[in-house]
């Protein structure tokens, strides 16, 4: 396969001479390049000591913890594959066991994930869209604010594009090294977690697509993904028994189903691609002008793209295939992960999406490109700024403080009260406090019982407002079993909710919402008598 206008169809000089590919590439690019791939650490770490660790994040770190059989044990008896979990054991015996250790563990994939984009958006469109793409990977308000995460979201980000890249290399004219480094990456990658995965159906696709008349690829490609399948082997069982397992995992997340519901988790994933989740969608001074220069940058990019061979496949496969599949996917077999996940999720096809835009800003006429480039970075650094200032976030997970909502509690519980979390995070974080897990998970009626017996002269009830109708009923149960006994006294909040997001929440759930993203009350015994 050879790269950009070479092997191109004949199309308007404009888009010729903007995504021509100059074999002469400066060795500047190589340097900015580098440069990125630090920046992307340095914007990634200077935020994560004030973060607080959310739910997920805890059971990384818990199952991490395990010895080895018992991580795979975990792993099988949950919705995951091991290895993410297994690296991070190791990471953590060699790095040390806290918080910034096991997030730097994440970070490093991120950073290594801009010159491995570099590299594949080069081989696609040239190397300028090559370093576009890359830069903008680098500073994206998404990836700084999920590239810090204890989650699998960064290893399966540097695995897909190690494996995309090897892949378009060992097209392009394989031998046995570039088919077995891209039978590697991709077994890594779907030994890291499965939607991925969606990756190897582009890839095929894009054979099909691309050079459909060749069986000599053909037969490569199978052959690589022969051996992928026989590394995957002792995987598969356990497969199976998770995809059984999985439709009964949770509760299904509001608009799980249907026409809305997909709209909804297309929109919110490309709107995150676009701005972070640290803009609220209704904050319209910026959104309006963002998303217009990202939907002209876009489109010009589609429009861009169209004409040069290659990339139009390449955009299919590796961005609407991923997002669709999820999409499918969530909608039958995973119905309990909710539309806020999404961006997460597919962090692995982010760079596609810049790819897109980054052929738009090239194509566009030098005035409306530089506008839009102009807004873009406008909104960017909004973005950011909103992140490090705990601004304007969609995903109340990610800001709400539940280090030092422990740290309070420590501080006001008083001898024989009882902490009632509703929230693993904060129960995570407990120390001296006797705290319990209000969890459905547990068994019917475990907490009433220990409130029963304990007979508190007042508890303390820490509530989170999820989303999810079956989560609000169990806790307002609870809250009503409490009332023949005890009163409220006092209530404490965390993090006020913009009024905005209240309202439509109000309008979209059909009921009150609290107006802090964490709230903690106080009950005492009512006096007898």
């Amino acid at each position: 396969m050879t790269r950009g206008v070479e092997r191109a169809a004949p199309r308007p000089p404009a888009v010729m001479d903007s995504l021509r590919v100059d074999e002469r590439e400066p060795p500047l690019a190589v340097a900015v390049v580098a440069a990125a791939s630090m920046l992307c650490a340095v914007l990634i770490l200077r935020d994560l000591p004030a973060r607080s660790l959310w739910t997920d994040e805890f059971t990384s770190i818990d199952v991490a913890s395990l010895p080895l059989r018992e991580i795979a044990a975990w792993a099988a008896g949950d919705v995951h594959p091991p290895l993410y979990y297994v690296l991070l054991h190791f990471w953590r015996e060699l790095a040390g066991a806290g918080e910034t250790a096991a997030r730097i563990f994440s970070v490093l994939p991120a950073a290594a994930t801009v010159p491995l984009v570099y590299l594949s958006a080069r081989h696609v469109a040239g190397w300028r869209v090559g370093l576009l793409t890359a830069v903008m990977l680098a500073v994206s308000p998404l990836l700084v604010l999920r590239g810090g995460m204890v989650r699998w979201y960064t290893l399966a980000l540097a695995l897909s594009w190690a494996s995309i890249l090897f892949f378009l290399r060992a097209v392009e004219g394989g031998g046995l090294r570039r088919w077995a480094l891209y039978a590697a990456a991709t077994t890594l990658l779907i030994y890291t977690h499965y939607l991925p995965g969606s990756i190897v159906i582009g890839q095929g696709l894009y054979l099909l697509i691309e050079h459909r008349r060749d069986r000599r690829l053909a037969r490569n490609f199978f052959l690589a993904l022969s051996a992928v399948a026989l590394l995957y082997l002792p995987q598969l069982g356990v497969l199976a028994s998770q995809l059984l397992y999985a439709p009964h995992h949770g509760s299904p997340a509001p608009m799980a189903y249907g026409l809305k519901g997909a709209v909804v988790k297309a929109g919110y994933t490309l709107y995150a691609f676009a701005l972070g989740e640290t803009v609220l969608p209704w904050d319209l001074k910026v959104t309006a002008a963002a998303a217009a220069a990202f939907a002209a940058a876009a489109l010009a990019g589609l429009v861009g793209a169209w004409r040069v061979r290659g990339v139009p496949a390449f955009v299919l496969c590796f961005l609407i295939v991923p997002l669709v599949f999820l999409i499918l996917l969530t909608a039958t077999v995973f119905p309990s992960e909710s539309f806020h996940l999404f961006p997460g999720l597919l962090l692995f096809v982010l760079p596609t999406f810049y790819l897109t835009a980054a052929i738009g800003l090239t194509v566009l006429p030098a005035r409306l490109s530089a506008v839009s480039f102009a807004v873009i970075v406008a909104a960017w650094c909004y973005s950011l700024g909103n992140l490090y200032a705990k601004r304007g976030y969609i995903n109340p997970n990610y800001v709400i403080p539940w280090r030092e909502a422990a740290a309070v509690l420590e501080e006001r519980v008083r001898p024989g009260e009882l902490v009632i979390a509703t929230d693993r995070s904060l129960y995570y974080y407990r120390r001296g406090v006797d705290m319990v897990l209000l969890d459905e998970t547990k068994r019917k009626g475990a907490v009433e019982e220990t409130v029963e017996r304990s007979a508190p002269p007042a508890l303390w009830l820490q509530v989170r407002d999820r989303g999810n109708p079956e989560d609000t009923r169990h806790i307002e149960t609870f809250r009503r079993s409490l009332s023949g006994r005890y009163r409220l006294a006092s209530a404490l909040g965390f993090v006020a909710e913009d009024p905005m997001t209240v309202s439509f929440k109000e309008r979209l759930l059909r009921r009150p919402v609290p107006k802090y993203k964490l709230m903690i009350y106080r009950y005492v015994k009512k006096e007898e008598g």
